[in-house]
């Protein structure tokens, strides 16, 4: 009878800790699966003006103040001069999910991470450096 017991301890101590062990999400990504779904990306057409931008992390001024225009044609106009995208010329984009993609001949992606009807935060890798990108729509 004790052995039974024993035995039977054992094992459901192996399966709590079986399920304690199960891999979960960590709390940031199922937060950003959260607001993924609650991002209505109707919200991108209009004309945007860059409020804030990091490069790596630091502060960049120089980008300040430009502004992104999204048509419902499906292409951006940029007043600043961004890697492969002609400055004030339409240029073609996809859109994907939450990434504008394709965007200039050297085909930039810009991750949407947040857009609600007045504001929006873009992340971008160009020519391997991250940007980050606040925006407010004007």
């Amino acid at each position: 009878m004790k052995l039974y017991k024993t035995i039977s301890f054992t094992l459901c101590l192996t399966c709590l800790s079986i399920y304690a062990c199960k891999e979960r999400e960590p709390a940031e990504q199922q937060q950003q699966q959260i607001s993924q779904e609650n991002i209505d990306t109707q919200n991108l057409i209009g004309t945007w003006k860059v409020i804030d931008a990091e490069k790596n992390g630091e502060k960049l001024n120089s980008i300040e103040d430009a502004i992104f225009d999204f048509k419902n044609d499906f292409t951006l106009t940029i007043n600043s001069k961004f890697p492969g995208i002609n400055k004030d010329e339409p240029t073609p984009y996809k859109l994907n999910d939450l990434t504008i993609s394709k965007v200039g001949r050297y085909e930039l992606d810009f991750e949407i991470m947040d857009l609600t009807a007045n504001t929006m935060v873009l992340e971008a890798k160009i020519q391997g450096i991250d940007f980050k990108f606040e925006l407010e729509k004007k």
